[in-house]
């Protein structure tokens, strides 16, 4: 009877100890997540029409969620050797953007789209990046 006794007493203690040395969160189930989901972005570039001396392209940008997040893009065009010829940061907030750059010499151009929420959005969705190849046909003579 004595063993009996000394084992559900040190039960009980070992409980106790295990019971107050809990965290204060464990102890409720429904505690409210300290995180914000983050939501995933995808950006789609579209060649347009590759004029003489200037072109043309559109970005959208979608989530897996509805709408789509008000963002800063930053636009940085490449020639064929890897040189940066131009940059321009705009802004974008919903639906596809069409984009216009003149004043391009000759030849093969890679146009980097990075886009960045910002705002409230920048808590609740991902960046993303997106790259297009393209080509600039010579000036036409006037």
């Amino acid at each position: 009877m004595k063993l009996f006794a000394g084992l559900s007493t040190a039960a009980l203690l070992v409980a106790g100890l295990t019971v107050a040395s809990a965290p204060a969160n464990a102890a409720g189930a429904a505690q409210a997540d300290e995180y914000t989901p983050t939501i995933n972005t995808f950006c789609m570039a579209n060649g347009g029409k590759a004029e003489s001396g200037k072109i043309r392209l559109k970005l959208n940008v979608v989530s897996n969620g509805a709408g789509s997040p008000k963002a800063t893009v930053k636009i940085v065009i490449r020639n064929k050797k890897g040189k940066i010829v131009r940059t321009r940061t705009r802004s974008f907030n919903n639906g596809p953007r069409a984009y216009r750059f003149l004043n391009l010499k000759k030849g093969r151009y890679t146009v980097s789209f990075i886009v960045t929420p910002k705002g409230a959005d920048a808590d609740r969705y991902k960046g993303c990046t997106a790259r297009i190849a393209t080509k600039v046909k010579a000036k036409r003579p006037r």
